[in-house]
């Protein structure tokens, strides 16, 4: 990987902040401003819907953007499309990206769409969206300091135990009951962190309060905790039992053989602050109906990222993948429902 950020085109002097391992966005001067941007895959989960699955992936994308503290603006979608989609599918899939953006303030100024063969589910396309910012209104991944605290929203896992609920509801529902699917399958409207990124940012930024963001992606809280202490240089110290796990989640990972501190997590956020800021950040979030949880530390860079239980520390390692892909393909392959 580190021969492909070495490869990045032409150098600029206006780009403040390029291609590098753990961070959401990328940043690049224009006159006395600084435009904020980042791109990811959009994908169409057929178990789950074309409604569902453009929404998830909307809020995905406009996760990256607002953990700068700074809401997205703009968006260009490309979608290369499996030529068995429908049109009926598509104005489907693609209403709810309209709705999606409308409703976040997202404004879709252009892109591609076209139908190739070679093209199938569940990725389909991708996505750039950006904003801009004045140089002292914004924070990255790479801004954290030692000594700040560590935050997590919500809870680990969401986006992993929304899908599964989702996707194969009738052996969920006849292992765990009706309650937990439910709770389960309502996870997916909590599968974004733009609110929660928005509401810690209002407290402060830097050294006032929020110095670096991040959301958790593949690879769970693990590895999103892991991309903030590399991109900032820090070394992470981590008590696993203060990391938030909802009830539903615990037992949907359980019953697919998840690690639900290693999968997949839209819809959790890492946040590092400064430490006299940390609780006036907790209560913000508490009075957005937030849960979030003080999870460790981070420090200057001694030796490796760490994880506590109880008396025991050990190495934080990230997962070489993330486990819920080999989980969903699987469950797909047996054809359960």
């Amino acid at each position: 990987m580190e021969g492909i950020f070495r490869q990045t085109g032409a150098r600029n002097p206006k780009v403040r902040q390029g291609p590098r391992s753990g961070v959401d966005t990328s940043l690049v001067e224009i006159d006395k401003k600084v435009m904020i941007s980042s791109m990811d895959p959009v994908s169409l989960i057929p178990e789950i819907g074309p409604e569902k699955s453009a929404k998830l992936s909307v809020h995905g994308i406009a996760s990256d953007v607002a953990t700068s503290s700074i809401q997205p603006r703009f968006a260009m979608f490309d979608l290369n499309l499996p030529p068995s989609l429908t049109d009926r599918t598509l104005q489907v899939y693609w209403r709810s990206i309209h709705q999606t953006c409308l409703a976040l303030g997202i404004s879709i100024v252009g892109g591609h769409t076209g139908r190739f063969p070679g093209c199938d589910y569940t990725v389909i396309g991708g996505a750039v969206m950006w904003c801009f910012s004045s140089p002292d209104e914004y924070v990255s991944s790479a801004m954290a300091k030692p000594g700040d605290d560590l935050i997590l929203t919500k809870s680990a896992a969401i986006e992993a135990t929304a899908v599964l609920a989702s996707s194969f509801p009738n052996t969920v529902e006849r292992s765990l009951g009706v309650e937990v699917l439910d709770k389960a399958r309502r996870m997916i409207n909590r599968a974004t962190v733009v609110q929660e990124a928005a509401a810690a940012a209002s407290v402060g930024i830097r050294q006032n309060g929020v110095t670096a963001m991040h959301d958790v992606t593949e690879g769970g809280v693990v590895s999103a905790i892991l991309d903030l202490a590399e991109a900032s240089r820090l070394k992470a110290t981590i008590e696993e039992e203060s990391i938030p796990v909802f009830d539903e989640v615990r037992q949907v990972c359980e019953l697919f053989h998840l690690d639900p501190l290693k999968s997949l997590g839209q819809g959790c956020l890492v946040i590092a602050s400064r430490p006299n800021r940390t609780n006036v950040i907790l209560q913000r979030l508490g009075r957005s109906r937030i849960p979030a949880s003080l999870v460790g530390t981070l420090s200057k860079k001694v030796g490796h990222s760490a994880i506590r239980k109880g008396n025991k520390e050990s190495r934080m390692a990230r997962p070489k993948a993330d486990p819920y892909w080999n989980v969903y393909w699987k469950a797909v392959r047996s054809k359960l429902r």
